[in-house]
């Protein structure tokens, strides 16, 4: 059983302020089809999760680049001969930290479950 969906009083004294926007327009000509309204209510999540995907492909690339970067940057130091070392000891010492107390992978991972959950 489904109600009845009405549309709204026409006594109302001066318009909402949504009432210009053409898609609320467009909304007002379909009140009565319900499949129609429920069609854009799917088609509005369908919107979201495919800019959510990108999104989170976006992020992820970006903080493996970074993760990368930064084992990079600290193997460099160490293999390297110290004449061409460009970051202090207490950089280096920041970036190590980052690096192994596993920061980046718990957030990576994290925001991953979340989306393969969806």
């Amino acid at each position: 059983m489904t109600e009845e969906i009405r549309p709204p009083p026409e006594d109302i004294s001066e318009p909402p302020p949504w009432a210009k926007d053409p898609l609320a327009g467009q909304e007002e000509k379909d009140w009565g089809n319900e499949t129609k309204l429920r069609g854009q209510k799917f088609e509005n999540r369908y919107w979201v999760i495919r800019h959510s995907g990108w999104v989170m492909v976006i992020l992820m690339w970006f903080f493996v680049t970074v993760f990368l970067a930064a084992v990079s940057i600290w193997l460099w130091h160490f293999l390297a001969p110290i004449s061409t070392h460009w970051l202090s000891d207490e950089q280096l010492s920041k970036i190590q930290s980052v690096i192994f107390s596993g920061a980046i992978a718990a957030l990576i991972s994290t925001y991953m479950q979340k989306h393969i959950n969806e």
